[in-house]
C-alpha cells in the first residue's frame, strides 16, 4: 500500500494518516488541535484541589506539647494547606465512623435484615 492510498480519518484527505495530519482538528471541541491536547475534554482537565485553613488554638498546642506557656514557637507549619478530594472523603468516613455509622459489612447480611 503506497502513501497515496492512505486516507486520513481526521481530514479525509489521501496521502497521510491522522498522526501526521497537517490540519489539526479536535473531534471533541471542533477547534484547531488534536483531541489528546484538548483542554476542555474531561479526561484532560486539571484536577481541582480544594483548599482549607487550619486554626490551632494556643491552649491545644500547650496541652499537646506539655508546655505551660501559650503557643510553642518550635512547631513547624503544616506541610500542606489544601485538601484533595481523597482527604475530604477520608475525613467524612472517619467522622461518620465516630458517630456510629459504618459501611456495609462483609458478613452476608444486608440492611433489610436477611
Amino acid at each position: 500500500m503506497t502513501s497515496k492510498n492512505l486516507q486520513c480519518f481526521c481530514c479525509k484527505e489521501y496521502g497521510h494518516i491522522a498522526a501526521n495530519c497537517p490540519k489539526k482538528y479536535c473531534s471533541y471541541c471542533k477547534k484547531g488541535h488534536i483531541i489528546k491536547e484538548c483542554r476542555i475534554r474531561p479526561q484532560n482537565r486539571q484536577v481541582q484541589a480544594f483548599q482549607t485553613s487550619v486554626i490551632v488554638h494556643s491552649a491545644t498546642i500547650s496541652v499537646a506539647h506539655g508546655s505551660s506557656s501559650g503557643a510553642s514557637s518550635n512547631l513547624a507549619p503544616p506541610a500542606a494547606t489544601y485538601c484533595t478530594p481523597e482527604m475530604v472523603q477520608q475525613i467524612v468516613i472517619v467522622a461518620l465512623s465516630a458517630m456510629g455509622f459504618q459501611g456495609p459489612s462483609n458478613e452476608g447480611a444486608n440492611r433489610e435484615g436477611t
